[in-house]
């Protein structure tokens, strides 16, 4: 009796030795510092990643310090007073009313200017109009522009117009300066008054951004500044599938009683992805992922728990685990001879 008693204890002496063996094992696998705290390469998307990934961009037209006008002319037509065109062209207008210089593009306008052309029965202007891709505007499809404005002389009370949208036939789209107001306007549809004062920006550069969808149904236009959305017109906004954007000072109501000077820069001109682009995963996903959850879910489950248990052969684990069940045995039978 004495030895079984005595042959027992070592038993246990042996379990609990091969046990403890086992619990540093799996410790050093469940903490390893060199795999699990290093970072995996290409994991830091925000460093990385592009902030305009929806939009697609036409035409980046710093308009600061440029080296000639005529980097402009490819993409506008200047339109000024008539009569102050001579010795001058549409690639190299007069500086008087055009002028590249470090602050960005400057545009004047004067008291006693008429229409760009003889014929035309229009207030006077000094304006870019667009051509090129900026005079190739489409109808549903979702544009930006934007671009920096400082006012420098203003005159007081002057109304003027300085963010167009021309259609195939007549301006459509007008931000402006009216009745004491800003406000924004589309052909058929009432005019929202928006806040601010071109008095109170005198001095300062101001971010101005259009973003508009021209189209019969569902169109809309929206005007921000500094990043604020002042407001959105929504409904038939159609420049019949030909607009150009047309931008500078364009004379409201009454002729200029003084000199007016702007500059503007950063012209920015983009493509952004619409809701249409994007496909809809809705019909695919749900018949897919109830399917895929179940088998997925319970055979990955039970393989994993296996092989923590059985030991891999050659290891150190393994050994224990083995001699483990091997003093089992022996005990069992032992006490069956006993």
């Amino acid at each position: 009796m004495k030895f079984r008693q005595i042959f027992l204890f070592f038993a246990v002496i042996t379990f609990f030795t091969a046990n403890s063996q086992n619990l540093k094992m799996e410790e050093k696998a469940e903490y390893n510092p060199e795999e699990t705290e290093k970072p995996e390469e290409g994991t830091n998307i925000k460093g990385n990643q592009n902030d305009d990934l929806t939009s697609n961009v036409i035409l980046n037209l710093p308009l600061t310090d440029l080296k000639s006008i005529t980097e402009i002319s490819p993409f506008f037509r200047f339109q000024y007073s008539y009569d102050k065109h001579d010795g001058f062209s549409n690639e190299s207008p007069n500086p008087k009313y055009f002028s590249i210089t470090k602050e960005g593009l400057e545009i004047n306008i004067y008291k006693g200017d008429k229409s760009h052309t003889k014929s035309s029965p229009t207030s006077p202007r000094s304006e870019l109009a667009g051509q090129d891709v900026m005079g190739d505007i489409k109808d549903n499809k979702h544009y930006s522009i934007s671009f920096s404005q400082f006012i420098s002389k203003y005159p007081k009370d002057f109304e003027f117009c300085w963010i167009q949208l021309f259609g195939a036939h007549d301006p459509h789209v007008l931000v402006r300066f009216k009745y004491g107001t800003y406000e924004i306007c589309a052909r058929g549809l009432p005019c929202l008054k928006l806040p601010g004062h071109p008095s109170q920006e005198v001095g300062l550069w101001v971010d101005w951004k259009l973003d508009f969808n021209l189209a019969k149904t569902g169109g809309f236009i929206s005007i921000f500044r500094n990043k604020v959305q002042l407001g959105s017109l929504r409904g038939n906004t159609s420049g019949e599938n030909k607009s150009h954007f047309k931008h500078g000072i364009y004379t409201q109501g009454i002729h200029p009683p003084d000199t007016m000077t702007v500059y503007t820069k950063n012209l920015l001109f983009t493509l952004n992805k619409s809701e249409e682009d994007v496909p809809e995963p809705e019909p695919e996903t749900e018949p897919e992922t109830e399917p895929e959850t179940e088998p997925e879910t319970e055979p990955e489950t039970e393989p994993e728990t296996e092989p923590e248990t059985e030991p891999k052969l050659g290891s150190e684990e393994g050994f224990f685990k083995h001699f483990q069940n091997f003093i089992y045995e022996i005990i069992y039978i032992i006490i069956n001879l006993m």
